[in-house]
C-alpha cells in the first residue's frame, strides 16, 4: 500500500512546537531565526508534511530569487526521519 503525504505551509506556532519536540530540533529551524532572516531581506517560509493527519516533517526554507534562478536553502534541517526513504523522496518532489 502506498503511503500518502500532504505538503503544507505551516503556522508559526505549529512549526516551533514541532521543532521543539523533534530530536533534530535546533535554533536555526525556529520562527525567531526566520524573522532575523526576513529583517535582512530574505524570503522565508515554513512547511510541513503530514501523513494521515500527523505531522512527520517540517522545515524552514530560505528562498533566494535572482536573475534566471530561484533556489531554497535549509539551515540544519529538514526535521524528519532521514532514513525514511519514501518521506524524503516525497519532500524532494513536492518542494
Amino acid at each position: 500500500r502506498m503511503r500518502e503525504f500532504v505538503f503544507e505551509e505551516m503556522a508559526p506556532a505549529a512549526f516551533d512546537s514541532f521543532n521543539a519536540g523533534h530530536p533534530q530540533g535546533n535554533f536555526q529551524q525556529t520562527t525567531r531565526m526566520a524573522e532575523v532572516r526576513r529583517r535582512s531581506g530574505t524570503e522565508v517560509s515554513c512547511y510541513g508534511v503530514r501523513e494521515r493527519g500527523t505531522l512527520v516533517a517540517a522545515t524552514s526554507l530560505e528562498i533566494h530569487r535572482g536573475g534566471l534562478s530561484t533556489f531554497a536553502e535549509v539551515h540544519d534541517g529538514p526535521l524528519c526521519d532521514l532514513h525514511d526513504g519514501e518521506l524524503v523522496a516525497h519532500q524532494i518532489h513536492d518542494i
